[in-house]
């Protein structure tokens, strides 16, 4: 029996040994294909697939310097700024003069608001006296940090515009509207439409006082606002805004809670006066991803006190940075609980817009406002409860004219064009506008 099995069992030794060759030959192949296939996506700028494979690479191979740097290095560029800082922290262990890994330590560092942390490590690495694109690089980080830290920060803007409307008062398409007791003929200048020059200014002023950089502060900002027309004065406008309030910020969240005031004088009489508290929490999933939403109650003091009402605003907004430009959208639901009900109304919104860079350093826009109304109770003239359905569409274009070197202050330029078109149940309601607006802004 020995002699039969004696072949069979040297052909199973060498199967044996055979396999556990190609076994270890391919285990021993796979690390390098693999990082190439993570290093060929990192080179694309697919940092998601890269961030997977160097992960897994990490975790089998641990103390891997090269695999830390390019696994902190795709991290950074997806958001996770905390697996970024662990990452670079390890390769230091190793290489601890190792000043480009201590920069982009530092920008993660930045990132996530530690920034004590991120000053330390740009200053030893200035320290060490790097090449002069870089030393500008951590300048710029450097004196963004010294203004967080600042215990008041004043930031604002100034715009004076002009602006071409078509149809000032909104009038309706037709003078002839239809009624429960006939055809009338609107007279008067808000009857057919009339055309307008707008001179229109604005002064924005925020104020910041932080306890602690970058954790907890205070807003308080003031609005100034008003619009002057050329022949339509019976609609000059003037507003006043003034909001305050607590501020948090963690990370990349940002919780605001604000008391917030508003008034409105037409033909320098009091229009409407705005009372009430907003709330907004905001967070950045990522370097591509923003998102926000926000509330607000307020009460509305009209001069007629018939339109007085409660409102209640729930709103949801999400931006994406795309390759080419930025993609915004935001939806909304208002209320509006008025003293009577032909004036109380639910409103839907649906707002888009794009943003691209152009050539000669403009910035193109182009968004669509989708605004639908829905009144409550029926108005006794034409027998029936509003409906308005909004639709708008604008285009704009904007350019930087002038910066101050430390970026501190810009003028920018804005030319926008919008159209819109009401259409309602009710004739009165149903109009069509056409405004051009050129702005000149200072930013600071």
């Amino acid at each position: 029996m020995r002699i039969i099995f004696t072949p069979f069992r040297q052909y199973l030794r060498i199967s044996l040994l055979i396999a556990f060759c190609l076994l270890f030959s391919s285990l021993t192949m796979a690390e390098p294909l693999r990082f190439q296939t993570g290093k060929s996506a990192f080179d694309k700028g697919d940092f998601a697939a890269a961030f997977k494979v160097f992960h897994l690479l990490v975790q089998q191979q641990p103390g891997d310097p090269e695999l830390d740097f390019l696994l902190g290095r795709s991290a950074f560029a997806i958001g996770d700024f905390e697996t970024a800082i662990f990452a670079f922290e390890r390769v230091l262990i190793a290489q601890p003069e190792a000043d480009r890994v201590r920069l982009e330590l530092g920008r993660s560092y930045f990132e996530i608001g530690d920034l004590e942390s991120a000053r330390s490590s740009f200053n030893r690495v200035l320290a060490n006296r790097p090449p002069l694109s870089v030393q500008q690089n951590i300048e710029r980080y450097l004196q963004l940090i010294s203004k967080a830290a600042q215990q008041h920060n004043l930031s604002g803007s100034l715009t004076l515009g002009i602006s071409y409307d078509n149809n000032a008062h909104a009038s309706p398409v037709d003078e002839q509207i239809q009624t429960v007791i006939g055809t009338v003929t609107l007279n008067g200048n808000g009857a057919t439409p009339q055309q307008d020059l707008i001179s229109q200014n604005s002064l924005q002023l925020n104020h910041l006082y932080r306890s602690h950089p970058k954790k907890v502060g205070w807003l308080s900002s003031l609005l100034l606002y008003n619009s002057l027309y050329a022949t339509e004065e019976n609609l000059n406008l003037n507003l006043f805004g003034l909001s305050s309030g607590p501020l948090w910020q963690q990370g990349k969240r940002q919780t605001k809670l604000q008391l917030n005031f508003n008034l409105l004088t037409l033909d320098e009489e009091r229009y409407l006066s705005i009372a009430g508290l907003s709330a907004k929490h905001s967070w950045q999933f990522s370097k591509i991803l923003t998102a926000a939403i926000s509330g607000q109650v307020a009460r509305l003091n009209y001069a007629a006190d018939g339109r007085d009402a409660n409102q209640y605003r729930l709103e949801f907004k999400q931006s994406w940075r795309l390759s080419q430009g930025r993609f915004m959208v935001a939806i909304g639901l208002e209320e509006n609980r008025a003293k009577l009900e032909e004036y109380a109304c639910l409103r839907k919104l649906l707002s888009l817009r794009y943003e691209r860079p152009l050539p000669w350093r403009l910035t193109g826009s182009l968004a669509v406002r989708l605004q639908a109304s829905d009144y409550d109770e029926q108005i006794l003239l034409f027998g029936r409860a509003r409906k308005d359905r909004l639709r708008e569409l604008s285009l704009g274009l904007s350019r930087p004219l002038w910066k101050k070197p430390d970026g501190n202050g810009q003028v920018q330029a804005q030319l926008l064009g919008t159209l819109s078109k009401t259409n309602s149940n009710i004739d009165l309601y149903e109009y069509d506008k056409q405004v051009l607006n050129f702005a000149l802004s200072y930013l600071f």
